[in-house]
């Protein structure tokens, strides 16, 4: 779902932009790609199956509702997505404080939380995606809970794999900083 390893496949999306253009029903190709993988993402920041299902309706009726203005630029259609997604749960949370949902199994080991540590893991990350940017944020959660590689970053950031990979150890580094300055008394 929403993954990209060849050239052909961002051709094929562009037909389905295109018919899209044309016709409403052209819109299905792109919306049974890009569900499943919009909707992980909202429901992350919300943890409210209703209010994820929400969201995400809302956000492929702007995409539909605004397909005509869309111009390809060599990136997937889910870049954009992505884009009115986060918009979404921001315009939600604007006099909310937003609310992160953390598979801490996934990025504990990278970051270097011991297992021993399981019961301040969850408090530990909170407060380390508090500090981070909506990029920085994405940008975890497509390597560590969406499982690309960096391959497949590399063409959904429309960056060089190497690029992707200099940004991943920064951003971990970035984090582990933020983690060492906050807890290091603990």
């Amino acid at each position: 779902m929403g993954e990209y390893d060849t050239h052909t496949d961002l051709e094929e999306e562009k037909v389905w932009i295109a018919a899209s253009k044309l016709d409403i029903g052209g819109f299905e190709p792109l919306y049974k790609h890009y569900y499943d993988e919009i909707y992980r993402f909202i429901y992350r920041r919300t943890d409210s199956q209703v209010l994820a299902e929400d969201l995400c309706a809302n956000t492929f009726y702007k995409a539909l509702r605004n397909i005509s203005k869309y111009e390809f630029r060599g990136k997937p259609f889910g870049h954009w997505l992505y884009r009115i997604a986060g918009n979404e749960v921001n315009r939600h949370y604007r006099k909310r404080r937003p609310l992160f949902i953390i598979d801490h199994q996934k990025v504990s080991e990278p970051l270097g939380i011991e297992r021993s540590e399981t019961h301040d893991i969850e408090k530990k990350l909170r407060f380390v995606f508090t500090q981070l940017s909506e990029t920085d944020i994405w940008f975890i959660e497509l390597k560590y809970f969406e499982g690309l590689t960096f391959k497949e970053l590399s063409i959904r950031l429309d960056q060089g794999e190497s690029a992707v990979k200099m940004r991943h150890y920064r951003l971990l580094d970035k984090m582990k900083t933020l983690l060492q300055e906050r807890y290091e008394e603990d």
